[in-house]
C-alpha cells in the first residue's frame, strides 16, 4: 500500500542521503555509513569534534568559507505549562555560518538542531535570513548549521504533519539570538 506514495529512486535515495547526514552532523562521535549498488555514497568514521565530522561530510572547501562560533549561552525564560508562572532558562547555541560571499539558491545547506534533533522549524530559518537580510541578495541563502541546547519543556518531539520537531513559547528569544549571531 505505501509503495504508491514512494518517489523514485533517485529522489528517495537524496532523501535518505539528507536525513544520514544530518545524523551524522547531530553525532560525530559515532560512525555513519549509507550503501547503495553503486558503492558507499557516506562512510565518515567517529570524529574527535564537529568540525572534524563537517570537513568529514562537507568538504575543506565549504570548511574554509564557514565561520565557527559558540558556545554562546543566552539567559531566557520558560512559561510552565502548569501555572503560567515564567522561570529561568539558558539556550546553548553553537555552530558555524557562512561568510555572505558564500550563496546557496536554497535552504538545503542550513542544517537546524535542538537538542541534538534535527529540525524544520519556520522561525528558525526566518531569524537566519534576517542576520543576512542587508548583506545577501534575495532568494540566496547561506550555509548554516545550528546547533540549540533548550530546556526540553520547550521543544514539541510529537509533531504530525512531517515528524519534526517544532520550537515551543520561546521562539522570540531564540530567533533574537539567532539573528545577533550576525554580530
Amino acid at each position: 500500500a505505501r509503495r504508491k506514495f514512494l518517489r523514485a529512486e533517485s529522489t528517495e535515495l537524496s532523501q535518505i542521503s539528507s536525513l544520514v547526514t544530518h545524523y551524522a552532523l547531530a553525532y560525530p562521535e559515532k560512525a555513519f555509513q549509507l550503501r547503495t549498488s553503486a558503492g558507499d555514497l557516506i562512510n565518515v568514521p567517529p570524529a574527535g569534534s564537529l568540525r572534524d565530522r563537517v570537513f568529514q561530510l562537507l568538504g575543506q572547501d565549504l570548511l574554509d568559507d564557514i565561520v565557527e562560533f559558540g558556545p554562546i549561552e543566552k539567559q531566557m525564560e520558560v512559561r510552565l505549562p502548569v501555572d503560567g508562572n515564567a522561570e529561568p532558562a539558558t539556550l546553548h547555541m553553537k555552530g558555524f555560518i557562512s561568510r555572505p560571499q558564500i550563496q546557496k539558491l536554497n535552504r538545503n545547506s542550513i542544517y537546524l538542531f535542538v537538542n541534538r534533533r534535527m529540525v524544520r522549524d519556520k522561525v528558525l530559518l526566518h531569524a537566519i535570513q534576517d542576520a543576512y537580510r542587508n548583506l545577501m541578495p534575495a532568494h540566496c541563502f547561506p550555509v548554516a548549521l545550528l546547533f540549540l541546547d533548550l530546556p526540553h519543556s520547550e521543544v514539541d518531539v510529537n509533531v504530525q504533519d512531517r515528524k519534526s520537531t517544532r520550537l515551543n513559547s520561546s521562539h522570540a528569544n531564540i530567533s533574537y539570538a539567532v539573528f545577533c549571531l550576525k554580530k
